[in-house]
């Protein structure tokens, strides 16, 4: 396509954009409903199809409106919807765009307001976005001057042979078998735009340390990925000071990674060795207790219960902070590895991980919801099994589900304690017969179809 041609189409693009995410902001409609819709509109057979996708994607995702926030004097969300939309879309191409010039997307911008929005509009967005360009442009460090100044260290393993700073890293021979994860926190999947750099920080780090502990292994080197709408020397010093932190509790080495520029998110690939016998999601055994480590569900008290939570005073806070900073489990997983016959860590939801290790082992379960342990806080706010439910199928958790023998329970607890290690609570039985079955003081439980967090559902 030629020059003239994509930006005409690109053009039609942005005019359906704005209308799609003015019909999100109203309706609350899905991506996939408002697409649909504005694909039977004449222009889209002439406009930068994918284009529009990205733009409405991106304003659901709310990818630009922590950057955008900081450049008005006033709520995003109390800005006439016509506006909210055209500065948000132009909000991402100047941010997220290596590709359109920023006076592009001003000038573009200040167009489609003046055709469709308020009288003198225009000016607003105008104001808004120059002074989001200027944050963006002026004196920006380099990507090399971002890394040296904030992630690049001495790491003090004797493993690490090349570290930051080279085209890869090298790590020395190990004599145990690796155990590898990779996990991705998304502005507007994850977290939201204006969330805690230290708090985000922490959790990219936290939820690879729990898949690693859920295999029983200690992990050693990570390697970070990391995409900013611009180089915010201060956010990405508050972003390491909480990956550090936990990583340095934990004798982790960040041996690499990358930094670019786009839509805020954290990628984190994590290497550790195993020890012992590695869990995994297979092997539970009818008879098998069903245990869980630590506490569950204060991070959907925090997302779905919020009113009740707020009652609760100076435990709310608390509970708030369990779920923006999460305790991984990395101690317990190699003590429960000598006893356990399957594990998972509970990521998406203790209903939801509890069905896919008995989907991997070909077994049932059977669970007493009362008996999941939960904060004190969670008891108070929650007084019926539909409170429970709506709480515990959240997810964010990464606490560690397993199963084992009971009879092995005394020596594990006694490790557990010798450690300084959280402790376990028996929640249920592996059945032979499949699925998952559950209860509410002894009354029966229906579970949802998708009884925890998927991404695509």
């Amino acid at each position: 396509m030629s020059d003239h041609l994509l930006f005409h189409a690109r053009s039609r693009a942005r005019r359906l954009a704005i209308q799609a995410v003015y019909q999100w902001q109203m309706t609350g409609q899905d991506f996939d409903e408002i697409s649909a819709q504005f694909a039977a509109d004449d222009d889209y057979a002439k406009a930068d199809a994918g284009y529009f996708a990205e733009l409405l994607r991106a304003a659901i995702n709310g990818a630009a409106d922590g950057e955008l926030q900081q450049c008005m004097d006033m709520p995003l969300e109390s800005v006439d919807p016509v506006e909210r939309a055209i500065v948000r879309n132009a909000a991402y191409e100047i941010l997220c765009r290596d590709d359109i010039d920023s006076a592009v997307a001003i000038t573009e911008a200040v167009r489609l307001a003046k055709k469709y929005g308020a009288d003198q509009g225009y000016r607003f967005v105008n104001g808004v976005l120059d002074r989001l360009a200027k944050r963006c442009d002026g004196g920006a460090v380099g990507e090399e001057q971002l890394v040296r100044a904030h992630f690049a260290r001495e790491s003090g393993d004797d493993a690490v042979v090349v570290g930051i700073g080279d085209d890869a890293a090298v790590l020395g021979p190990v004599a145990e078998p690796l155990v590898v994860a990779a996990d991705t926190l998304v502005a507007g999947t994850h977290f939201n735009a204006d969330a805690d750099a230290g708090d985000i920080g922490h959790k990219a780090l936290a939820v690879n340390l729990s898949d690693i502990a859920a295999m029983g292994g200690v992990p050693r080197w990570a390697l970070l990925a990391l995409t900013l709408p611009r180089a915010d020397e201060d956010w990405v010093s508050r972003f390491a000071g909480g990956f550090f932190a936990l990583a340095d509790s934990f004798k982790v080495s960040l041996v690499g990674g990358d930094t670019v520029r786009g839509p805020l998110s954290a990628t984190v690939q994590l290497i550790g060795a195993a020890p012992g016998e590695c869990m995994t999601r297979t092997g539970a055994r009818d008879g098998d207790g069903i245990y869980l480590t630590g506490a569950v569900g204060d991070a959907g008290l925090a997302a779905r219960r919020a009113q009740r939570l707020n009652r609760c005073g100076a435990a709310a806070k608390a509970c708030r902070r369990n779920a923006a900073r999460p305790s991984p489990r990395v101690v317990e997983g190699p003590l429960i590895a000598q006893y356990a016959s399957a594990a998972i860590d509970v990521s998406d939801g203790v209903f939801m991980d509890l069905s896919r290790l008995l989907d991997a082992g070909g077994v049932g379960g059977e669970v007493g919801m009362e008996r999941i342990p939960v904060s004190r806080t969670f008891r108070d706010c929650c007084d019926t099994a539909a409170d429970w439910l709506s709480a515990l199928t959240y997810g964010d958790d990464y606490e560690l589900l397993f199963t084992m023998d009971d009879g092995h329970l005394d020596e594990l607890r006694q490790s557990l304690k010798a450690a300084g290690a959280c402790d376990v609570t028996r929640i249920g039985q592996i059945t032979a017969q499949a699925g998952l079955r559950c209860t509410f003081h002894g009354d029966a439980v229906e579970l949802p179809r998708s009884p925890g967090h998927d991404h695509f559902r």
